[in-house]
């Protein structure tokens, strides 16, 4: 049964010609911190809201002449895991010395973020972000 869902569904489930997906992603990030105080006395509470958002549009699905189409899931998850990669064989940087050691990191490292992020958006793979107080 399994076998015949897969099979079914990969027909029913595939982008024709000319169709593609999208990736859209977003963080809301509120936070509450001490306001500054000029006069000696406590400043008060300040707020602010992060609003992050990630917008990436996969190819049009060719025709069956055309090459072949990178989804949009396939650009954000398959770049950014071959980057990490990178990192973890030490060719990102050119030294040639891994510059993060081996095992499972995650992303808010700055020795991670700082090194893929710029590469991500040379591939138009990049968050905007926005604030309000």
């Amino acid at each position: 049964p399994r076998d015949a869902l897969c099979a079914l569904l990969s027909r029913k489930l595939a982008y024709g010609p000319g169709e593609q997906d999208l990736v859209l992603m977003e963080h809301t990030v509120d936070a509450e911190y001490p306001a500054p105080s000029f006069s000696g006395e406590g400043g008060g509470v300040s707020n602010e809201r992060l609003v992050s958002t990630l917008v990436v549009h996969g190819d049009k699905c060719p025709g069956d002449t055309a090459p072949v189409a990178f989804s949009a899931m396939a650009r954000t998850v398959g770049l950014t895991a071959a980057l990490g990669t990178r990192l973890l064989l030490g060719t990102a940087t050119g030294s040639g010395h891994a510059a993060i050691c081996g095992g499972v990191h995650i992303p808010t490292q700055p020795a991670v973020f700082e090194a893929i992020l710029p590469q991500l958006e040379m591939e138009g793979i990049r968050f905007s972000e926005q604030r309000a107080c």
